[in-house]
């Protein structure tokens, strides 16, 4: 009988200890989220800056910057639903934001984009890895301003079929497609509103793929 209590005593404590490590752990990640935002509130705060400067010359960088401080907020409430109502941590959501505005695109524009991502790849199982690479891939269509077999691969890689997307967006056959990329027939922004629109299909994704297990241990840790 003594053994058995021993037995007991000692499963206990290694429940206690391992249950103390959880919420450790936990602690650990929920401090580095709140410092990542942090410093992602800069950075958002001061690509605002340079839009609003950009568009009214005689904004001093000061001004530009209070002026871009609710802005910003707004931008990461955003970023945060996302990610709460995602499988996604917080980082890889800001990640495929910061990527989207690094290649030009306006934050209600890349913030869009960003749910979009979430959408398709909690829909497809796809890993936050994979969200990041069709961030970078369609960030770079809209920087070259057309789509070139680099971008098709770089989807393709990440899971997701363009050239079908874009074959059912424009009405064409395959074949038909092709012979537009080659004549460069088709314009970047053509094809990031196909890519959108497909991705939106699977709206409310991200929000079912919360509650899988792996989810619910992200949105935990947020």
């Amino acid at each position: 009988q003594d053994g058995l209590a021993i037995g007991f005593g000692i499963q206990a404590v290694s429940m206690f200890t391992n249950l103390a490590n959880s919420i450790t752990n936990a602690g650990a990640a929920a401090f580095t989220t709140v410092a990542f935002f942090e410093r992602m509130g800069f950075t958002v705060e001061a690509i605002i800056a340079d839009g609003l400067r950009a568009a009214d010359s005689t904004l001093s960088m000061a001004e530009s910057l209070e002026a871009a401080q609710r802005p910003a907020e707004a931008v990461l409430r955003v970023l945060d639903k996302i990610s709460i109502a995602s499988p996604f941590s917080p980082q890889d959501v800001a990640r495929s934001f910061q990527i989207a505005v690094a290649y030009g695109l306006e934050a209600d524009e890349a913030l869009r984009l960003t749910q979009a991502y979430a959408n398709v790849a909690a829909a497809r199982g796809l890993s936050a890895d994979q969200m990041q690479r069709i961030s970078l891939a369609v960030a770079q269509i809209g920087a070259k301003g057309k789509l070139s077999a680099q971008e098709i691969n770089q989807l393709a890689d990440a899971g997701i079929n363009v050239k079908q997307i874009l074959a059912e967006a424009f009405g064409k056959t395959k074949d038909e497609l092709n012979a537009m990329m080659e004549d460069g027939a088709i314009p970047a922004n053509d094809v990031i509103t196909a890519i959108i629109e497909d991705f939106e299909k699977f709206d409310g994704s991200a929000q079912r793929a919360a509650f899988t297990l792996s989810g619910l241990f992200s949105t935990f840790q947020e």
